[in-house]
């Protein structure tokens, strides 16, 4: 992608500060509903150029405040949480970040769709020019918005620049008030553990999305910005984080004040254990809301964790279901030959000596599973403190049909184990952020079919581990960890194609080039996307897991993806107080990786358009010289969603 400088002309400043009072002008009555949501894509032109910087609010962040794409389809996919009254968009292209004006983008449409498969076009550009652009339409209910460049600049350059995609509509007044608004608190556990993480609208970012404070006087408190009429509260604790539901706070009581001066103390609870407590209140005016801690958790710990505090004018949203899958299922050793000396829970299903298990979920459980679903994945240290591979998968099978070991799976969701042992306090715990799985909401859910959900990966505990020399039994030594799972949704009905096809699951690739088998598909709409893990393993000095690459997919005839392997792992190093802080730096520049330990691996997809009638085939190209050092290799899956 070529650079340019960023040069300010007074005409250009004119044109970029005309179009932002324009968009204020026209919208004066709706806000960005798209801000900070989350957003898909192509392939990016660099790591730090990706779909979330369309969405952040942002123009002024440099020439790498944008979303790049130079894929052979360009598109931008916004979800925006709920489906919302949609009045209008805004699209800031180059110009408006400071770009020369010819890298504005020419032609787009802009599509919106309530379930994420079927699209309508309000929006059609085929000749622009501007800098930023502004495109009210009739008022449409709509979840999901998308931006389909067609040509993206004004000259011969093939890289779309998109610095913002926003969404305008009017934002629901029984919404959540405190929701991105000035928070303030007592002391937090940690600079990245501070009021804000409470007000984010997310519980989802791990163990870290939370506030967390261990003063001898714990509150918090947010400014709603103007006076409402408060009628209800909902408190997100340790446990709708993922964490243990011992550290939820156990008594508290929850404040209002019109001008932060002079407070009422309409809630007061003494003896909660919930992870998610709800507080309708007779309406009260204020400006201002309190939650002050006196008990903050079920225990003898003293650190209060507050994943989110919510503030309503309305009834709350219901909360999300957690639907509990495997809770501290055992990792033995992959090394070891013998089966361990361990019978799982009723219903889980253990093979390869400890090392993998699935489980089938029932009726019920499907039906809990909406277009929102994630997996929440939680690890347990034990005795193993070295960072190991692990996997979700799972297995579609017809009705009353029990899988095996080799029976062929979909892989969901690559993790690495970060470095940490039994004894290192809450940090023996992590909690992975939870992984989005719209894409495979139907298969999992579907009702005629018995689907097992699956962990896999195993441990290597091994002579001077972190249990050598403690006052510990056979039993526990053989344990590396552990893992709890769960599927976190608000049901929805999920429509669409329910079918996914895999072409590789955690296969080794050990050339530079592989091609897959060929995929056939019975897609309902014509249309398949296509989803892909790969990360480069290998420790040997040299070793793959040391490198970063270019990746380029190729299908149906035409390059459909490309994408770097590189990461940048140094908001992990906090996850692995056993590790070598040196890990965890540098990664973009002197020290590569492929991935990054306590962290999971990037699953990322790409649209294919009409896959009709046809056979899907994916050569992979890795962009390395061959042989690779060692046992280096690339663990890839790759799956066709039909849609």
């Amino acid at each position: 992608m070529r650079r340019v400088r960023r040069t300010i002309t007074p005409a250009l400043l004119a044109a970029v500060l005309g179009a932002a009072v324009s968009t204020a002008t026209a919208h004066a009555a709706d806000s960005n509903v798209a801000l900070n949501k989350s957003a898909i894509g192509s392939a990016a032109c660099a790591s730090t150029e990706g779909p979330a910087k369309a969405v952040n609010g942002s123009v002024s962040g440099g020439n790498a405040d944008k979303f790049c794409t130079n894929a052979s389809g360009k598109w931008l996919q916004v979800d925006l949480g709920a489906s919302q009254s949609v009045s209008g968009f805004a699209v800031k292209h180059a110009g408006s970040g400071g770009e020369s004006a010819t890298y504005n983008t020419k032609a787009f449409s802009i599509q919106l769709s309530a379930d994420g498969s079927t699209w309508s076009t309000p929006v059609t550009v085929t000749n622009n020019t501007a800098a930023a652009t502004t495109h009210p339409i009739t008022a449409a209910s709509a979840r999901y918005a998308k931006l389909v460049i067609t040509t993206p600049t004004q000259n011969t350059d093939t890289a779309a620049r998109i610095y913002e995609f926003e969404v305008l509509g009017s934002t629901p007044t029984s919404g959540n008030l405190a929701l991105n608004k000035a928070a303030t608190g007592s002391t937090a556990c940690a600079t990245t553990e501070g009021p804000a993480k409470a007000v984010n609208g997310t519980v989802s970012g791990g163990n870290a999305d939370k506030f967390c404070t261990n003063a001898s006087s714990k509150w918090l408190q947010v400014d709603l910005g103007a006076t409402h009429a408060v009628s209800n509260f909902v408190v997100k604790h340790a446990g709708a984080g993922g964490e243990s539901a011992g550290f939820n706070t156990k008594a508290f009581s929850i404040q209002l004040s019109g001008d932060g001066s002079t407070w009422s103390t309409p809630v007061s609870v003494t003896n909660n254990t919930a992870d998610t407590t709800t507080h309708p209140i007779t309406a009260a005016s204020a400006r201002y809301a309190k939650l002050v801690i006196t008990t903050p958790t079920q225990n003898t710990d003293t650190a209060a964790r507050i994943y989110e505090f919510e503030v309503y004018t309305g009834a709350a949203p219901p909360a999300p279901t957690v639907v509990p899958v495997f809770d501290r299922i055992p990792q033995f050793g992959i090394y070891v030959s013998t089966e361990p000396n361990y019978t799982p829970p009723a219903g889980v299903l253990m093979w390869n000596r400890g090392t993998e298990y699935a489980k089938k979920l029932t009726a019920e459980e499907q039906g809990k599973l909406g277009t929102d679903v994630a997996l929440r994945l939680t690890y347990h240290a034990q005795c193993d403190n070295y960072d190991r591979f692990g996997s979700i998968f799972y297995i579609s099978m017809p009705k009353g049909q029990v899988p095996t070991a080799t029976t062929p799976r979909v892989t969901l969701q690559d993790f690495i184990t970060p470095f940490s042992d039994y004894w290192q306090g809450t940090k023996a715990t992590r909690v992975y952020p939870d992984a989005p799985m719209a894409a495979y909401a139907g298969a999992l859910s579907d009702p005629n079919r018995d689907v097992y959900l699956g962990i896999s990966g195993g441990s290597n505990p091994y002579a001077q581990d972190a249990c050598s020399n403690r006052p510990v039994d056979a039993a526990f030594k053989a344990v590396g960890f552990t893992y709890s799972l769960a599927l976190v949704s608000t049901p929805s009905t999920v429509a669409g194609d329910r079918d996914v096809t895999s072409a590789l699951s955690r296969f080794e690739i050990k050339t530079n080039t592989h091609t897959t088998q060929s995929m056939s598909n019975t897609a309902a709409t014509g249309k398949g996307t296509l989803a892909v893990s790969i990360a480069g393993y290998g420790a040997a000095s040299g070793g793959e897991e040391y490198s970063k690459t270019t990746v380029t997919l190729t299908a149906l005839g035409r390059q459909v993806g490309q994408f770097s392997t590189g990461v940048d792992c140094a908001q992990y190093e906090q996850y692995s107080p056993d590790g070598n802080p040196g890990i965890f730096r540098n990664n973009l520049t002197t020290n590569p990786r492929s991935w990054c330990p306590g962290a999971l691996v990037e699953t990322r997809f790409f649209d294919l358009g009409d896959i009709s009638d046809q056979q899907v085939a994916v050569t992979i190209g890795i962009n390395r010289p061959v042989p690779f050092v060692g046992d280096s290799n690339y663990r890839t899956s790759v799956s066709l969603i039909e849609r």
